[in-house]
């Protein structure tokens, strides 16, 4: 990939600084809290919500984009930057044991 990781963060900060009232309120109506949004950066490109996608050391590697939820059209609803690799979302919480772990299929879930 192109970008390097200093550029993403702050690639991914924009974003967050970004991220309208309509959409955070979508988000939390989803049960995505605030602490949440801001803790992972999640953010709005002015087209899409942008999810940070981090590595294993914590390094935003790549973004996963969601459409506008107020989108009717039938475009793809989630995609990928150029190049993006699977990646497990939330290595944090496997690398720090926890009573119990959850895997969910995406992001947002």
């Amino acid at each position: 990939m192109s970008h390097n990781i200093k550029d993403l963060k702050e690639k991914a900060q924009s974003y967050h600084k970004n991220l309208p009232e309509r959409i955070r309120k979508y988000l939390n109506e989803r049960g995505i809290s605030d602490e949440i949004i801001n803790r992972y950066l999640i953010g709005w490109s002015g087209q899409a919500i942008n999810i940070p996608i981090t590595n294993r050391t914590g390094e935003i590697t790549f973004f996963k984009y969601r459409k506008d939820p107020a989108d009717t059209s039938s475009k793809e609803k989630y995609w990928y930057d150029p190049g993006a690799h699977a990646e497990l979302y939330g290595w944090e919480h496997i690398k720090e044991p926890k009573p119990s772990l959850v895997i969910c299929e995406g992001e947002l879930d």
